[in-house]
């Protein structure tokens, strides 16, 4: 995995300049909308905003950022670990603090991770690099993880708030289905 992730990390170096779209850069109502989904724990929401504003705006490294955040968040750690390295190739401002981001708590233990921060972490970001992501200092909450591996969550669905919240985790081998303090799994 970690061959194919420094290879991965060279072939994005090599290519993040090149895009059709010029470098343009993602409307702020676009990210303001990402973070919310992601703020209300509606992961699967901001992972589908995420790369609709990454394909119109290739080279913004924000959305890159937060699509990392809410694959972290579903528990697709090699889809973040890929997304964050793209958003840190394109010069997303801060690098040591959106590394510190709570939403990334499950990757720290990575290889892959270790080596993004070993290239980022004392960098206070390149020169004309985007604004630094305003959801860095939000609550993120990952998933909870078993002893069987990591579940990719594929699917969130949330409602109500505080005790009265009921939260539905759906993935390819199973759910969480989290009411209160009660959690129930279907992967066994």
């Amino acid at each position: 995995m970690r061959r194919s992730f420094l290879m991965m990390m060279a072939a994005l170096l090599a290519v993040s300049g090149c895009s059709t779209n010029g470098g343009d850069v993602a409307p702020e109502a676009a990210l303001t909308q990402l973070r919310a989904s992601v703020a209300e724990r509606n992961y699967g929401q901001a992972l589908q905003q995420a790369r609709e504003v990454v394909r119109e705006y290739p080279n913004d490294p924000r959305p890159r950022f937060e699509q990392a955040r809410a694959e972290a968040l579903m528990g697709n750690d090699d889809h973040a670990l890929t997304a964050l390295a793209a958003a840190l190739a394109r010069g997303l401002e801060h690098p040591a603090q959106a590394l510190a981001d709570p939403a990334f708590a499950t990757l720290r233990a990575a290889p892959e991770f270790a080596e993004l921060a070993r290239q980022y972490a004392a960098q206070p970001g390149a020169p004309g690099a985007t604004a630094a992501p305003a959801a860095l200092t939000e609550p993120a909450v990952p998933p909870p993880r078993d002893n069987a591996g990591p579940m990719p969550f594929t699917e969130h669905l949330a409602a109500g708030s505080g005790s009265d919240r009921v939260e539905i985790l759906g993935g390819e081998d199973g759910e969480i289905i989290r009411a209160g303090d009660v959690e129930l799994r279907t992967r066994f």
